[in-house]
């Protein structure tokens, strides 16, 4: 393993020894990532409700109950027509509980909210209360289609060049962090 010393003041005066150099590109690479995420969070829904497109209707779902589930409540009721069971993410405000993909939309036994629903599609919760299975009309008037997939994976590809481009640039290339190895082939000069 290198050892690697990186100057405190003057160079050659005082140095700090460490196992590691730091570069800075690796902040630039995992801010890049944490974008890329939050792009494929989104994507992913996009293809999936694009590929089972034909299998979704709208229906009425019917709240029935509330259940706090340890700070993650949901509320279970039916579709109608059909009389499926289908349960949907709440959110617990000072009023009481709201739908959480859509917090307009308040919890009351009976109440009937317009969703798209699949049976077919996988069940991917993707934040804040929404979900591939069942999702309020009033959040999506139409389903997300290919457009939407298409703009999110180019969003994807062009954040992930330019993240890299900038990580590649000079300015953050050790070399210019003026670090010495233990190892170096020329002894550093001296200063008289």
């Amino acid at each position: 393993m290198r050892r690697h010393r990186e100057s405190l003041g003057r160079p050659g005066r005082l140095g700090l020894w460490t196992l590691f150099r730091f570069n800075p590109h690796v902040l630039v690479v995992l801010a890049t990532v944490l974008a890329l995420f939050y792009i494929a969070r989104e994507a992913i829904p996009c293809f999936i409700f694009w590929h089972y497109r034909s299998t979704y209707r709208q229906v009425d779902f019917v709240m029935d109950t509330a259940n706090e589930n340890e700070g993650y409540p949901y509320a279970r009721g039916v579709a109608d027509p059909g009389g499926e069971e289908w349960v949907m993410s709440l959110a617990k405000t000072p009023a009481g509980y709201v739908v959480e993909s859509d917090p307009t939309v308040g919890f009351a036994p009976g109440r009937r909210i317009r969703v798209w629903v699949s049976d077919a599609a996988f069940n991917v919760g993707y934040g804040k209360g929404r979900s591939t299975t069942i999702a309020p009309v009033s959040r999506f008037p139409t389903l997300p289609g290919l457009g939407r997939l298409f703009a999110w994976a180019g969003l994807f590809v062009v954040t992930g060049l330019a993240g890299m481009w900038v990580a590649g640039r000079s300015v953050f290339r050790p070399r210019i962090l003026g670090t010495e190895t233990l190892y170096d082939t020329k002894a550093p000069e001296k200063r008289e």
